[in-house]
């Protein structure tokens, strides 16, 4: 009797072993899919990073380049209404207008 007693408790211990290494597998199958998310958004935010330095050297070239282009604008600004102003001379000289 003391032997199937010992052999119960040794078989309830074991399975009880058992039952914890199951939990500690499933435990580490899901820290390793965690592991890889981490990785996956590592990579992601990197990548972005990446893109964002590029388009900031980008803005750079461009901020440098501004007051070029708004000198550009405003002499075509300048150039437009010196021909309308032309324009509307010629049509009023052509009318027989005169001021």
């Amino acid at each position: 009797m003391p032997n199937e007693i010992d052999n119960k408790v040794v078989l309830h211990r074991l399975d009880s072993i058992d039952k914890t290494l199951e939990r500690i597998t499933a435990s580490i199958d899901r820290l390793v899919l965690v592991e890889e998310r981490q990785a996956r958004t590592h990579e992601a935010v990197e990548r972005a990073f990446r893109v964002i330095e590029a388009l900031d050297g980008r803005t750079q070239a461009l901020e440098k380049q501004l007051p070029g282009v708004s000198r550009t604008s405003s002499w075509m600004d300048r150039t437009v209404w010196a021909a309308a102003v032309v324009g509307v001379l010629l049509i009023l000289k052509q009318a027989g207008i005169s001021w």
